[in-house]
């Protein structure tokens, strides 16, 4: 049985897409029983197709698709995530996702192996993206996988925020909607707080006296 009113669905992985025909029939299925419940869904959008499109189109008020997208150099994306060929996939799906009117959340990890080139990727996300619903930029959390070889991948924006600000700035100037996850509040300066997210585990929190603000 759904619950009678509006509700939120998330759905993560592994990669749900994988399960492309069940995911597409589950969806579909609870929206015709509840077209209150919408979905948010965390994909690597490897496996879009353009026969998709129809049915992305039929359900794009009730799916938001959450994609990570973590530099505009093809190389660099690709050795983040692993995989060769995902940053040309990866815009193949993008265009699907725009065609079908599809909601699309980006979302960008802060990495030492992306942040020099951070500007870069915010002029590339600021000239394409534009039509996205937002844009996540989430710092690490020392936590699960990301512990393996942390000081390799963490950037301290508490000492390194100049790049942060160019990005933020930017994209300040031409209304796209940003949002910052997993930011210790106290280390970002206070005209961007307003766009801190209270996205951290209770569990996960601890308050020190420098951030008493």
């Amino acid at each position: 049985n759904l619950i009678s009113g509006p509700s939120v669905i998330g759905i993560t992985g592994g990669e749900p897409t994988l399960y492309k025909k069940e995911l597409f029939d589950l969806i579909r299925d609870v929206i015709k029983k509840n077209n209150e419940i919408t979905f948010h869904i965390l994909s690597n959008g490897q496996h879009f197709e353009e026969t998709d499109i129809h049915f992305l189109t039929s359900v794009n008020q009730n799916v938001l698709w959450a994609i990570p997208f973590y530099s505009d150099l093809p190389d660099l994306h690709n050795q983040i995530v692993g995989k060769d060929g995902a940053y040309k996939k990866l815009l193949s799906s993008f265009n699907i996702l725009m065609s079908s009117g599809s909601r699309v959340e980006l979302r960008t990890v802060l990495l030492k192996q992306n942040y020099e080139n951070f500007l870069s990727l915010s002029k590339f996300v600021n000239e394409h993206f534009q039509w996205i619903e937002y844009w996540s930029i989430m710092q690490l959390e020392k936590f699960g996988f990301a512990r393996i070889n942390w000081a390799e991948k963490f950037v301290d924006t508490s000492r390194q925020f100049e790049i942060l600000d160019g990005v933020l700035s930017m994209s300040n100037a031409t209304d796209l909607n940003v949002q910052l996850f997993n930011f210790p509040t106290c280390s970002v300066p206070p005209k961007w707080r307003k766009l801190c997210f209270k996205s951290i585990s209770d569990w996960k929190q601890k308050y020190i006296s420098e951030c008493q603000i």
